[in-house]
């Protein structure tokens, strides 16, 4: 991926194309505006076109062209919450296939109540983890990499590095430590790496539901099986944090990957990826970047 351009920000749509009234509408601000002056087509009638919070910060991006087609830094970091699921999933990825280990075959010990464990396989972890977004699985694969948490947290920021999120720092392989930071540039950065380098995750996550279990688990990303196109990758949410959303589609011969952080709640975070993804769409198609 190339690099980000600097400051300032790049918009989705100028603001002379926007209808003259539409920043007055429903309460939106400017910065709204230029990313919602149309809703999604799939978002509920009877709900208003949500405004984009002030602290909030998105990326959107073309794969097949490697470009950035509008970026909203924000003021500061945010907390991964969730997202740093995909950080672990991609490092469990890697070791099995530096190993040459069967993800089916390989278990580890997984708490599943109070007192109960019981013992799983990698490949049910993921699917746990990347699906549900089970904080217990997280902390399994975990284990199961290196060890102790400590450890694995370790080895998630000496990636990080490597992988050049300049801007990131892991603290919880589920995501649960506050004191964890990223920007919606890494993590557009760490999605696209996945897409690219891990297929098979990328499927996992891409699942509308974890099943079979005692119950079928839905996919905690909302925009799964209700927006034409929408493929995964991952959503997530805490009190402290706010809302996050990380959506990939397809369309015509294009994918976009889409990144928000820090809407107040998980459906306005997911009606503002899908309609960034559907700007993007709108857009005419750059050229494919040179292999």
């Amino acid at each position: 991926m190339k690099p980000f351009p600097p400051a300032p920000p790049y918009r989705i749509v100028a603001a002379d194309q926007l209808p003259p009234d539409l920043e007055q509408a429903a309460g939106l601000d400017w910065k709204a505006a230029r990313v919602l002056s149309s809703a999604p087509a799939e978002a509920p009638r009877d709900q208003a076109t949500p405004a984009l919070p002030p602290a909030a910060s998105w990326a959107l991006y073309d794969l097949a062209a490697d470009r950035l087609l509008g970026h909203e830094p924000a003021a500061g970091s945010y907390p991964p919450a969730g997202l740093a699921k995909l950080a672990t999933a991609m490092l469990v990825e890697r070791k099995l296939v530096a190993e040459r280990r069967d993800r089916r075959a390989e278990r580890t010990p997984v708490a599943v109540g109070a007192e109960a464990m019981v013992r799983l396989s990698v490949q049910r972890l993921l699917e746990a983890a990347l699906i549900a977004s089970s904080d217990s699985a997280a902390f399994a694969l975990a284990a199961w990499h290196s060890g102790t948490t400590e450890a694995f947290v370790e080895a998630m920021n000496r990636q990080a590095a490597a992988w050049g999120l300049r801007d990131t720092r892991f603290a919880c392989p589920a995501g649960q430590d506050e004191s964890a930071r990223s920007n919606a540039g890494d993590v557009l950065r760490l999605a696209a790496r996945l897409l690219h380098e891990h297929p098979a995750l990328a499927a996992i996550a891409g699942k509308t539901r974890l099943d079979p279990w005692e119950q079928a688990l839905p996919n905690v990303n909302l925009l799964l099986g209700t927006v034409r196109g929408v493929d995964g990758l991952a959503a997530a949410f805490s009190p402290a944090t706010g809302a996050h959303q990380i959506a990939t589609a397809a369309h015509e011969g294009r994918r976009l990957l889409a990144v928000v952080l820090g809407a107040p709640d998980r459906v306005v975070c997911a009606r503002l990826a899908a309609a960034l993804l559907r700007k993007g769409f709108s857009m005419p198609a750059a050229a494919p970047a040179p292999a």
